[in-house]
């Protein structure tokens, strides 16, 4: 007999007492789904092992079915437990893991990488080695080392003189024995000016300058009137000269001089 046939006939057995599932759980203390499974012949949903015995055993006795004989019943349990351990091992195959073979693959995978690296290398190894002539050392004569001749002089070029001489907050610049003069009136922020050459009375350049520089020409004399004089720079004839460094006006009068006039 099967579990199928044990199943069906204890379900005939309850229902020929008149009784319900729920009368045989409260007379078994299976669950209702346990219960179910019994009848229905569904081994699947129960408990392995012994378990199913058990729970045949308490639903036979409350419905008085005799219903397990020895051999029967443990030849019916056991094949249908043992069909259904037989599936498991099925489904713990397919995780399963022969550790030899990944240890071989990674083995020939490894001595693989090695081997095309060392290929690799063996061929472009050679077209990098560049042979580099041994050229002899250049040896330049004793005249070519001569960078300036001996008959050849430097010329030196002399700074102007200049003289300074402070009055009252003015700036006396004598510039002694050159061509012209030649003024670079640099601001960096603002000042406001008021610039005249040579005596004249209109100012060439009057106003704000801000950032920029001024390059003025003359034959005698500048004057050059700094609202701000700490932002200025004057700069004669090549020369920077030294120029207040107050906030407020400073003028600087920058004059040319020449021996015998």
């Amino acid at each position: 007999m099967d579990f199928k046939e044990i199943g069906k006939e204890l379900k005939e057995a309850r229902q020929l007492k008149g009784l319900t599932i729920e009368d045989i759980v409260d007379k078994t203390k299976l669950r209702k789904d346990q219960v179910k499974a019994i009848e229905e012949g569904n081994i699947e949903k129960l408990p392995p092992g012994p378990y199913v015995k058990g729970f045949i055993k308490l639903y036979a006795k409350a419905v008085n079915l005799e219903i397990f004989e020895e051999t029967t019943t443990a030849t019916t349990l056991d094949s249908s437990i043992s069909s259904r351990k037989k599936r498991e091992p099925l489904k713990r195959s397919s995780i399963s893991i022969d550790y030899s073979s990944v240890i071989f693959f990674t083995v020939l995978v490894s001595f693989l990488a090695l081997a095309i690296y060392l290929i690799v290398t063996y061929i472009i190894t050679p077209k990098n080695n560049i042979e580099i002539p041994n050229n002899p050392p250049i040896i330049i004569p004793e005249e070519e080392e001569k960078v300036v001749d001996e008959g050849e002089e430097v010329e030196e070029v002399d700074e102007p003189t200049i003289e300074l001489e402070i009055k009252n907050n003015k700036y006396y610049y004598r510039v002694i024995d050159e061509e012209k003069l030649e003024v670079l009136f640099i601001v960096q922020g603002q000042c406001w000016v008021d610039i005249k050459v040579d005596g004249g009375s209109t100012a060439i350049k009057r106003g704000i300058m801000e950032d920029e520089e001024l390059l003025i020409l003359a034959e005698n004399q500048i004057v050059i009137q700094a609202g701000k004089a700490k932002n200025g720079t004057i700069i004669i004839n090549g020369v920077q000269v030294e120029f207040s460094d107050k906030d407020g006006r400073t003028d600087a009068i920058i004059t040319l001089e020449r021996s015998g006039e």
